[in-house]
Parts: C-alpha cells; sequence; structure tokens
C-alpha cells in the first residue's frame, strides 16, 4: 500500500486516531541563553513522542510587526553558531522522548544576538501503514553576548497607537531599541478626560503570562479587546522589561486618545 504523508508542525500536537492516542511535545518552547565570546555552551531538547526517530531542520526565522513568524525555508541556515543534529534516534525503545543534543557558541561580537528556529519531525516507523500523521514542532532559538547588551530604561516605547470603534479593537506599537529581543509585560489603565474617575480595575493589554517578544531595533504591535465609548481617553501605560538578561526596568507611558464613533 502506498503511503500518504502529512506533516503538521506545532507547541503541543495531539491527535486521535482509531482510538490510539499519538502525542508529539516538548519541555521548552523557547530556548533564549546568553553566553560569553568564544565560550561553548551544551544542553539538549527532549521531545515526548512514541516514535523511534525525528529529523530536525534549522531555518532562518524573524518575527513581523503584527507578530506573524515568518521562516526563510528557501534560504540555508548559515550560522555557525548553532550546532544541532539532522537526525536523531531513541535510545531507550521503550522511553517516551527522544534528547536532541545541541551547542551554541559566538566566535565574533559583530552581531549581539542571534536568531534561529528548530524545526523537529517525526520519522515514520516502517510498520506504519496507509496515511501516515508525521507530527512536528518548531522551537525558536535566541542566542546572545552577555557582555554586550546595551539594554536601559529607555530602550522600550510606544510609537503609537489607535482604536478601531467597529471591532472594539485597541492597538499599541511598542518599539525595541535595544540590541536584543524584549518580552515586555504591559498593564495600562484607562479615563477619559471628561471624568477624573478611574476604572477600578486595570485593564490588560497583553496576556502577562505570554510576554511575546519585540525583536531587536524593530516594532511589534500589540493589541487588547476593550469598549470605548467616543471621546478623549488618557491612557497610562505601566511596561516592565528585561528580565530575560537579570535586569528589569518599569516606566510609565502616558498617551492621548481620541475616539469617534462607529
Amino acid at each position: 500500500m502506498k503511503k500518504i504523508k502529512i506533516l503538521i508542525f506545532a507547541f503541543w500536537v495531539l491527535i486521535l486516531i482509531s482510538g490510539d492516542l499519538f502525542a508529539i511535545g516538548t519541555n521548552q518552547n523557547v530556548i533564549e541563553k546568553g553566553v560569553s565570546l568564544n565560550a561553548e555552551y551544551s544542553s539538549s531538547i527532549q521531545i515526548f513522542t512514541d516514535k523511534k526517530a525525528l529529523n530536525i531542520n534549522v531555518y532562518n526565522w524573524t518575527i513581523d510587526n503584527m507578530g506573524n513568524s515568518i521562516i526563510f525555508q528557501d534560504k540555508p541556515f548559515t550560522g555557525d553558531w548553532l550546532k544541532i543534529p539532522a537526525y536523531v534516534e531513541k535510545k531507550d525503545a521503550s522511553a517516551n522522548f527522544i534528547e536532541i543534543p545541541y551547542t551554541v557558541k559566538i566566535t565574533s561580537s559583530k552581531q549581539i544576538e542571534y536568531l534561529g528556529k528548530i524545526m523537529i519531525s517525526e520519522v515514520a516507523d516502517d510498520k506504519d501503514q496507509g496515511i501516515n500523521i508525521a507530527m512536528g514542532l518548531g522551537i525558536p532559538i535566541y542566542v546572545w553576548l552577555n557582555n554586550e547588551i546595551n539594554l536601559n530604561k529607555k530602550s522600550c516605547g510606544i510609537t503609537k497607537i489607535d482604536y478601531n470603534a467597529k471591532t472594539q479593537l485597541l492597538r499599541v506599537l511598542v518599539s525595541n531599541n535595544a540590541n536584543v529581543h524584549i518580552r515586555p509585560q504591559i498593564d495600562f489603565k484607562i479615563e477619559k478626560t471628561s471624568s477624573s474617575i478611574l476604572k477600578k480595575k486595570p485593564a490588560k493589554l497583553i496576556n502577562l503570562t505570554s510576554s511575546w517578544p519585540v525583536l531587536a531595533k524593530d516594532q511589534r504591535w500589540f493589541t487588547q479587546k476593550i469598549v470605548l465609548t467616543s471621546g478623549t481617553y488618557k491612557i497610562h501605560f505601566i511596561i516592565s522589561f528585561g528580565k530575560e538578561y537579570n535586569l528589569e526596568f518599569k516606566k510609565e507611558i502616558i498617551k492621548t486618545l481620541m475616539v469617534k464613533g462607529q
């Protein structure tokens, strides 16, 4: 019987087929590591799978200002800062995971931070027949030089805000002037300029447990669903960032927003 292969990528995938549960997952959805120049760091990724082997590919990768992940599959990964095998087999057949070793080493200070996307896919077992669903996942990796980080309180700011009354969507464009990525945590409270009464519970601009990244020298839109009537508002933002580098900066930014009716 001819095999039909379907490849699915996700951070955690569960599929139920004919009563059997197939799953692929990992002990880390992202790798972030600071290193010293010419210092070698080695670690591993655990991939939970019932298959015997995995294929590994690395791609150049970035994020646009809407938060969309862009993988340059047509351009070969040329980064010599990351060493990872292209194929790994399960050492213990009874284990529910496969260990993927990797090593990072930065040998030049011309670039401070390096990005990549590690794409991992299951290798179908020989016994598989018919439709073979090959599960996979992608893990972003960030590696930077510890002694070259240029990050301070002024590094993160708000470039623009707007509001769509029809979709009830508040958009905030966050900028990062540092030479490394940041994961800002943002809260805000809002008041109409005609009223001195603040909302009792500040609305959350983003899910603070996610803290989506803003890449170095770049900007990213963050959005929040919120109902605002026509009028002029003052928005008090509180932004925290820098924890990835054992630093912590907090700043308050006040912006004025004009809201028009539909």
